[in-house]
């Protein structure tokens, strides 16, 4: 099995990105708040064991000893201006094409407000956190993926590699990383106050996809307002 974060770390310094890493913390959002590493405008926080991890809201995104199969980041990345809360679905999405383009076979989908599923089985969040860094911003972008395993007292959870039909490489990982970092560097660039045409028309694509939705989106706003049968839902308020 891969050593996820510590490949992770090996990727980073081959791609000149500052990164910090230890096999066991609290939290790499909590270390990303409270340790700068660099001021770079990308730099990345990575474990391999997190006791103090959380989602959104109340929910935990911590791991035991004995489970090592879950990627555990939170990528920083350097911003003029404070992050807008569009930016939350822009980054959801970014990380689902990245998870898409990686693997076109499975079948992933996001649900708001920013989860991402194979199939009806949770497999990885994503929680955004700001904080304000000398003139500029550090937007923290944390993401967690079960990929070898998954949380066992979670039901609703599922891991990367039980539907790959592949075992995964060490080649595989890396394209992912560079992936990932494409994407959410370009949501980034190219999300200001309000989603283009082309980001609205990829996440309702995204968001239907998610089996247990019980009423497709008709639409999606420039401001990440989400249109049912039944009315408006505000992003910001999942």
């Amino acid at each position: 099995m891969i050593a996820l974060a510590e490949l992770t770390k090996k990727w980073a310094e081959q791609s000149q990105i500052p990164v910090w890493y230890e096999s066991r913390t609290t939290s790499t959002n909590q270390i990303a708040k409270e340790k700068v590493i660099a001021d770079m405008p990308v730099s990345l926080y990575v474990t391999d064991h997190q006791t103090a991890g959380r989602g959104r809201g109340s929910n935990a995104w911590s791991t035991e000893d004995s489970q090592s199969g879950a990627f555990l980041s939170s990528w920083v990345f350097q911003m003029r201006n404070p992050p807008q809360p569009v930016l939350s679905p822009a980054i959801g999405l970014a990380v689902w094409t990245a998870l898409k383009a990686s693997f076109p076979w499975l079948d992933l989908s996001l649900k708001a407000p920013n989860d991402i599923y194979l199939k009806d089985k949770k497999i990885a969040g994503i929680l955004l956190e700001s904080v304000p860094h000398s003139q500029t911003h550090r937007l923290i972008v944390g993401f967690g993926l079960n990929v070898f395993s998954s949380p066992s007292q979670i039901d609703t959870a599922g891991s990367l590699t039980q539907s790959l039909g592949m075992s995964l490489t060490e080649q595989t990982w890396i394209h992912l990383l560079d992936r990932l970092l494409l994407e959410i560097s370009l949501a980034i660039s190219q999300t200001a106050q309000i989603l283009n045409d082309n980001q609205c028309l990829s996440l309702k694509t995204a968001l239907n996809r998610f089996p247990l939705q019980k009423n497709n989106y008709e639409k999606i706003d420039p401001d990440g307002s989400l249109w049912t049968t039944e009315g408006k839902i505000n992003w910001s308020e999942l």
